[in-house]
C-alpha cells in the first residue's frame, strides 16, 4: 500500500493556490512466470500480470482564489497489466531487459471537488495503454541491486461524463525515468529506495455540454 503526497499548483489565479493530493495509491498485486532461462536458452523470457485495485473513493481537488479543497492520490480506475520481458545477464553483475505490455484501465469514477459548491461525480470509460520499457540492472553482490529504467506509455483516449456534460481526453505519450536501489534484508523482505521523474506532455480535453 504505497503512500504518496503530491502538490498541484493552480497558476490561473494570482494567488497560485496549491492543492494537496495525498494518501494511499492503488495497491498492486502481480505474478510472473519465467518461460525461458538463459542457462538453457540464450535469453530470459518472462510473462507477467499486474492488477491494481482502487481501495477508496477517488477525489480531485479544486481551488478558487485562496480557498482550496484537497483531493487524494487514488487512481479512479482499476487496471490489469499484461507484459512480456526479455533479458540477459552479460556477466555476474550486469543485466539488461526490454519489456512490452498493455494496461487495461477499466471504467471508473471520481468526485470532482468544488470550492463553495457540492462535488460532482465524473464517470470515465475504459481505455488501453500500451507501453515499452528498457531496464539496466547492476548487482555487484546478491543482496544489493541498482536499477535504471525508461518507460514510454501511450495513454489511450478516454471518454467520460458528468451531469449533462461529456468529456474526452486526447491520447498522449508519457515518458517515465525510474532509479531504484534494492537491498535484500532477508529471503522474504526487500528494502527499496526509488527516485522517479516524468515527462508528461499537455493534452486537449474536449467538453460538450447538453448531451
Amino acid at each position: 500500500f504505497p503512500s504518496h503526497d503530491r502538490k498541484v499548483k493552480d497558476e490561473t489565479t494570482p494567488s497560485n493556490s496549491a492543492i494537496d493530493s495525498d494518501g494511499l495509491a492503488n495497491p498492486a498485486l502481480g505474478v510472473n512466470y519465467r518461460y525461458l532461462n538463459q542457462n538453457e536458452s540464450r535469453y530470459n523470457l518472462d510473462f507477467g500480470a499486474v492488477a491494481r485495485v482502487k481501495i477508496q473513493d477517488a477525489e480531485e481537488g479544486d481551488t478558487a482564489g485562496t480557498s482550496t479543497k484537497d483531493g487524494n492520490f487514488v487512481n479512479p480506475r482499476n487496471s490489469l497489466e499484461l507484459n512480456a520481458r526479455l533479458g540477459r545477464k552479460f556477466n555476474e553483475a550486469n543485466e539488461w531487459q526490454v519489456a512490452a505490455g498493455v494496461v487495461y484501465a477499466m471504467d471508473g469514477e471520481y468526485d470532482s471537488m468544488n470550492v463553495g459548491a457540492p462535488s460532482q461525480e465524473v464517470e470515465l470509460d475504459s481505455s488501453f495503454n500500451p507501453f515499452l520499457r528498457a531496464t539496466y540492472q547492476y548487482r555487484p553482490v546478491n543482496e544489493f541491486m541498482l536499477l535504471l529504467s525508461l518507460q514510454a506509455i501511450q495513454v489511450g483516449e478516454v471518454e467520460g461524463k458528468t451531469g449533462g456534460t461529456k468529456i474526452k481526453d486526447d491520447s498522449h505519450l508519457d515518458l517515465n525515468l525510474n532509479f531504484q536501489a534494492k537491498y535484500l534484508i532477508t529471503d522474504n523482505f526487500i528494502g527499496r529506495f526509488i527516485v522517479a521523474d516524468s515527462l508528461l506532455p499537455d493534452y486537449d480535453r474536449l467538453i460538450v455540454t447538453g448531451k
